[in-house]
């Protein structure tokens, strides 16, 4: 990622899931996901179990994180990131130029 650059958009329900045995394969080069199906599945429903527990959801991607859309309540919401820089840096120049 290039500095300033926008984060590219996601979507979790696209995400391919993998699977490894991690004890004969530690560096990940053998993908069993489609070898053992109903392992994934039985992986992927205690992953599910366990972040509804953990309020884990909803998932969060650097998309959301850039364009302020969680923890946002304040006098700043709907302004992106690069906006508050600039609101940051403006009123940081006109302190800078009052002294």
């Amino acid at each position: 990622m290039v500095k300033n650059e926008k984060p590219a958009p996601s979507n979790f329900d696209t995400d391919v899931w993998e699977l490894y045995n991690l004890n004969e394969d530690f560096n990940e080069r053998n993908n069993l996901a489609k070898k053992y199906p109903e392992k994934l599945a039985e992986l992927q429903k205690l992953f599910d179990e366990q972040a509804k527990e953990n309020n884990v959801y909803p998932l969060i991607d650097w998309q959301d994180v850039y364009n302020r859309r969680i923890h946002n309540t304040g006098a700043d919401k709907g302004k992106t990131v690069s906006d508050l820089i600039k609101q940051v840096t403006k009123s940081g120049d006109t302190e800078s130029t009052s002294k």
